[in-house]
Formats: C-alpha cells, sequence, structure tokens
C-alpha cells in the first residue's frame, strides 16, 4: 500500500487512485483508523512518528509543484552537519494554509527539472 512506502501517510488522491470510495475514506477518518494531519492529507492511526513521516506530509502537502529544500533537502542530499528541524518546503505560489509541522518557502523563480527524487520524495 502506497501508505506503507510514505511511513503511514496517504493523500486522499491516493485513496481514491487505489480503488476507495470517498464514503470509505470518512469512515476511517470517523473511526479514528486515519487522522486528518493536513487537508487531504492523512496518517495511518498508530504508524509510529518518524521524520521521513513529516517528510512525506509536507512533499504531499506541496504537491507536484513544490519540493523539500533547505536544510531539510540537504539532509537527504547527505550532507553532514545539519540539523533539519523543522521540514522546509517550497511551493511557487502561496495556495494554501501551511501546516504548524513545517516551514513553507515560496518563489516564482524556479525550475522543477532542478528537482532530484530521493525515495520518492522531491
Amino acid at each position: 500500500m502506497v501508505a506503507e512506502l510514505q511511513h503511514g501517510v496517504i493523500t486522499r488522491a491516493q485513496a481514491l487512485a487505489a480503488g476507495m470510495s470517498l464514503d470509505a475514506i470518512s469512515r476511517r477518518l470517523g473511526s479514528g483508523l486515519w487522522i486528518r494531519v493536513a487537508p487531504g492529507i492523512f496518517l495511518i492511526a498508530g504508524s509510529p512518528p518518524a521524520w521521513h513521516q513529516d517528510l512525506w506530509i509536507a512533499h504531499c502537502w506541496a504537491g507536484e509543484q513544490g519540493a523539500l529544500c533547505g536544510e531539510t533537502a540537504a539532509i537527504l542530499l547527505g550532507l553532514d552537519g545539519i540539523r533539519g528541524r523543522p521540514v522546509e518546503t517550497l511551493v511557487k505560489r502561496r495556495t494554501r494554509s501551511p501546516s504548524k509541522r513545517f516551514v513553507v518557502r515560496y518563489s516564482r523563480r524556479w525550475d522543477p527539472d532542478d528537482v532530484v527524487r530521493i525515495d520518492g520524495l522531491r
């Protein structure tokens, strides 16, 4: 399942693409099996908290027009001596309210072709 690869994080779009109905998603949220962590982004209850879980939440929130950035990206690229908290993400424009879980940076000037993927994360 997608959520396993994403440290317990799944989006509404991913759940629907996997064949779930909106009712099935609502039932999971209502029963506490899933926890809403941001609009359209859910955490499977009982998933162990981890830094990579926060990365996936930020990654899903940013969407295809976003990427992890700053110290967060530096750690993923293997640079030493960087703390990486809080998680940082870059998006092209202000489209929604950010989560309190991560820092959002905005830029109109960046090329998605300059973004690399590491373990599925942009």
